[in-house]
């Protein structure tokens, strides 16, 4: 039995959540609260299985909840603003629910929650914010849970990141973790200095490029690691602003 703590201050969006979740025979509803004092006390008391989380509420935000929370519980967010999508990530959320939602899309969601909490998979499920400044909002740091282990990825280990679908695959430290965030969200939070994306589906990190070949009107990348990627013409034109480097590893000038 999923036992679910819905957070949420707007009427509507409360109603909606209640009624979607009432289809489901497995989702008992244990408590509701509209702002942070009580969301904090209700997590502490009722220790829920799931919260769906409003990131905007009375008292103190949603993100503050779960920094204050002394019992760890696996979150949904609902949130009215797709930029919260990386605080989804950061914060390990199973899924982010961009209002107004539907009871097809909280299905979804849940079916997310109970295949990933009853399986051993091997995906990837960042578990702990990620270490980002708060004046810059750069990422540096993000843990993961792999096989049972909770693991530290470094920004600065990423040599490349692709998207598929609604997620994005970060390769960094030889292993790849498939990550729940849309890339243009991802893209957001990266140090532009250091990451470009050079194809629509692609970033990499400029200093893991070692060579790079003439491939049409774009560039064939080679990475440290001996993957290889495509930059468009479009992206081979971001890296070409990098002129140091680009001269260093031999970018083509035509």
């Amino acid at each position: 039995m999923i036992r679910a703590l819905i957070v949420e201050d707007e009427p509507l969006a409360l109603s909606r959540l209640r009624s979607a979740l009432a289809l489901h025979e497995d989702v008992e509803l244990v408590a509701e609260a509209d702002n942070g004092p009580s969301a904090l006390h209700a997590i502490s008391t009722l220790e829920p299985s799931l919260l769906f989380l409003d990131v905007r509420i009375p008292g103190f935000s949603g993100l503050e909840v779960l920094r204050k929370a002394n019992h760890s519980v696996p979150v949904i967010f609902t949130t009215a603003f797709d930029e919260y999508a990386v605080h989804a990530f950061e914060w390990g959320a199973f899924d982010y629910l961009l209002k107004p939602f539907d009871d097809a899309r909280v299905a979804r969601a849940l079916e997310r929650y109970r295949t990933r909490s009853h399986s051993d998979a091997q995906e990837t499920q960042v578990l702990e914010r990620l270490d980002a400044t708060e004046s810059t909002g750069i990422l540096e740091q993000f843990f993961v849970k792999r096989n049972g282990i909770t693991i530290p990825v470094k920004v600065s280990d990423i040599e490349l990141i692709t998207a598929e679908g609604d997620y994005c695959r970060v390769y960094a430290g030889g292993s790849n973790h498939l990550i729940h965030v849309p890339m243009r969200e991802f893209e957001r939070r990266l140090d532009s200095a250091r990451f470009v994306r050079v194809h629509r589906s692609t970033i990499v990190q400029v200093s893991r490029i070692v060579r790079m070949e003439a491939s049409g009107r774009g560039a064939l990348l080679h990475l440290e690691s001996s993957m290889t990627t495509a930059a468009s013409r479009a992206g081979l034109s971001l890296l070409r602003e990098r002129v140091p480097f680009t001269r260093h590893i031999g970018l083509l000038n035509e």
